[in-house]
């Protein structure tokens, strides 16, 4: 129930990164970002770094609490 909902967050923190980072990178204001390469590779490692930051303490929290609530059930079945 909760994973579109994550996947969607981190497609957006990636986009919206990577974005950023290719203006940052771009050489003139006011002109479309023409960056090289490795620039544009840059620009996604950075990115993937940032969305995993974001993200993994949500995934680390989604994950503890299926434990807990499979773990509940099991017991209160008993």
């Amino acid at each position: 129930m909760l994973q579109p909902a994550v996947l969607y967050c981190s497609s957006n923190v990636l986009m919206n990164a990577y974005v950023t980072m290719q203006k940052i990178l771009a050489p003139k204001f006011r002109e479309e970002a023409k960056v090289t390469v490795p620039e544009s590779l840059f620009a996604g490692e950075v990115a993937g770094i940032s969305s995993t930051i974001c993200i993994y303490p949500l995934e680390l929290l989604k994950a503890r609490l299926t434990v807990k609530i499979h773990f509940t059930l099991i017991i209160s079945d008993d």
